[in-house]
């Protein structure tokens, strides 16, 4: 956390996994709000009751989002029940929001698009009403994790052909005013909706994807130590040190290191390959284009290809 504070960031975000379940969270949080930094949360939901609550409020905890990925059915087949005393996963998280909703954390809903929930987000809207959540944010499901195993069990990814119909679902939803639609940056980039896409946030000056940000205004550190630019990028070609190794600002200072930032148009391929708008959007979520390509300028999940593909195919 000092390494952390020094660099002068001003947000720090505990997740995982579930960051509840370490027995020492409270002290990783401590030393977020002693070094003046702001501390965030993102989880399940689990073990939230009524004394961690009390913890977190007395931590001065910035905000809580809660991970909610479907009605009752499609949110337990994908996340795990922890606490024995809970009926379901599903329940958990609600009870959650329930617990939060009177707090002065500010709460917010993360919901991961899968195949199982691409036709619930109405469905899911309406139970964020219910609790009280005023914040939302929708995020486009990819293969890491559990999901990076073709053969697991779990839910099934989204397909490229599905990105239309998610993208008109999400400026329908975004047109009301509540809960707050925020669109992550898995979803997107340059199609004639991307500025009813991006049209809310805090401080989004541009209203349209303008390349990856992961090691430019954000990172991600891994429990063994390991330097990365976001949570969403896992392992190999995306950790560019340790800082049980080596100093965090040596890491963070080497800019070479963090070679995924201002791709040439030479390192296109795929739809990117030849696009007129690539040095502009760099090929969209790195994370997203190596889980789907392999590549980490080959963004198969680009709207604004997909809708030029549709619209060569139709008579």
């Amino acid at each position: 956390m000092d390494q952390i504070a020094e660099l002068g960031a001003s947000i720090v975000t505990l997740t995982g996994g579930e960051p509840l379940l370490r027995d020492d969270w409270p002290d990783i949080a401590r030393g977020v709000v002693d070094r003046g930094m702001k501390l965030r949360f993102s989880a399940n939901g689990h073990g939230l009751d009524d004394a961690t609550l009390e913890l977190l409020v007395e931590l001065g905890t910035d905000a809580f989002a809660v991970s909610l990925d479907g009605v009752k059915s499609t949110h337990d087949k994908v996340r795990v029940r922890v606490s024995r005393a809970a009926p379901s996963a599903f329940d958990e998280a609600l009870a959650a929001l329930d617990r939060l909703r009177p707090s002065p954390i500010a709460t917010e809903v993360i919901t991961t698009v899968t195949k199982e929930n691409l036709d619930e987000l109405e469905q899911i809207r309406a139970l964020l009403i219910d609790h009280g959540v005023r914040q939302w944010v929708v995020q486009l499901a990819h293969r890491t994790g559990r999901l990076r195993d073709r053969r697991s069990r779990g839910p099934s990814l989204v397909e490229p052909s599905d990105l239309p119909r998610l993208v008109r679902t999400l400026v329908r939803i975004g047109r009301r005013r509540s809960p707050r639609l925020l669109v992550h940056n898995t979803i997107g980039y340059m199609s004639a909706e991307e500025p009813l896409l991006f049209r809310q946030g805090p401080s989004r000056r541009l209203r349209f994807w303008a390349g990856c940000g992961c090691g430019r205004t954000t990172m991600g550190i891994a429990p063994n130590g390991d330097v990365k630019g976001c949570a969403n990028q896992i392992g190999a070609p995306f950790v560019v040190g340790n800082l049980r190794v080596e100093p965090l600002a040596d890491i963070w200072r080497d800019r070479s290191r963090w070679h995924w930032l201002d791709p040439s148009p030479e390192q296109m391929s795929g739809p990117c390959a030849g696009c007129a708008l690539s040095e502009v959007c760099g090929a969209g979520c790195t994370a997203l284009a190596y889980s789907a390509s392999g590549e980490l300028f080959n963004n198969p999940f680009c709207a604004r290809a997909i809708a030029a593909s549709v619209e060569e195919a139709t008579p």
